[in-house]
C-alpha cells in the first residue's frame, strides 16, 4: 500500500510531490502590490509550466536585441 506525503502539496494544482519547487515573487516600487511578497511551494509540473511561460516572454522581449538572457531568469 502506498501512502502519499501530505506535507508536500502543490499550492497551485494540489498535486503531491516528494520534493517541491518554489515560486517567489517580490513586488517593489511601481507595482500596485508594492512591498508584498508571494512564496508558493509548487510541484514539478507547475514549475515547468511557469518556467516555460517566463522563458517565452523573456525570449520575446529580447528577440533581436543585443542583450542576452541569463540562465535562471
Amino acid at each position: 500500500m502506498s501512502v502519499q506525503n501530505t506535507h508536500f502539496i502543490c499550492e497551485i494544482c494540489g498535486g503531491y510531490e516528494m520534493v517541491l519547487s518554489s515560486l517567489n515573487l517580490r513586488c517593489n516600487y511601481g507595482s500596485e502590490n508594492d512591498g508584498e511578497e508571494l512564496k508558493l511551494r509548487i510541484c514539478g509540473k507547475c514549475a515547468d509550466r511557469y518556467m516555460s511561460v517566463f522563458n517565452e516572454k523573456t525570449q520575446e522581449k529580447y528577440r533581436g536585441d543585443k542583450h542576452k538572457r541569463t540562465k535562471g531568469l
